[in-house]
């Protein structure tokens, strides 16, 4: 395979590390005390990256917002094989998080985050339009020399979902 044809790991932690960092800003902007649970395994499966000590509420964040184009991305399935099928559902079948966070990560110097309820009526809406929209599949990634199998995603144009569900919170 190609190296061109091959995601690597690191990169795309790299770039979740951002997203992650505007995430901190946001949250001590608003004066929330919270613990980053980025870095730490035991919370990986939970399928969140922070959680408010003051509020009880937690987070997952997502790098996948695109401002300029307004749409965000969903990934639905996070380990497909090619014989074997679905190996694991993406993050949003799997987090527990209570809020989803989509963060503008572009080099602009006023950004962007949207904030979303993560329950079950914002879920359910999802699942009712995703069919709309071209599931898509990832390069395969490299991770620690081996190559994981291939991820996909729906892109969903922000127009299409009902603004009921999510908050814009601007930050520089």
């Amino acid at each position: 395979m190609k190296s061109n044809q091959i995601a690597h790991y690191s990169d795309t932690m790299a770039k979740g590390d951002i997203a992650e960092e505007q995430m901190q800003k946001v949250l001590s902007f608003f004066g929330f005390e919270y613990d980053n649970r980025t870095k730490d395994k035991k919370y990986w499966n939970l399928g969140y990256d922070f959680h408010t000590t003051n509020k009880g509420t937690t987070f997952e964040v997502k790098r996948s917002f695109n401002v300029q184009r307004k749409t965000i991305v969903i990934e639905e399935d996070h380990n497909i094989d090619p014989e074997l099928g679905i190996l694991k559902k993406g993050w949003f079948y799997t987090s527990k998080a209570d809020k989803l966070c989509f963060m503008d990560t572009n080099k602009n110097k006023n950004k962007i985050a949207l904030i979303f309820n993560f329950d079950q009526e914002f879920k359910q809406y999802y699942d009712n339009i995703k069919s709309r929209f071209k599931l898509r599949k990832n390069k395969p990634t490299e991770w620690h020399g081996f190559i994981r199998n291939v991820s996909t995603y729906r892109i969903i144009p922000l127009s299409e979902i009902p603004n009921n569900f999510f908050v814009i919170v601007g930050f520089g």
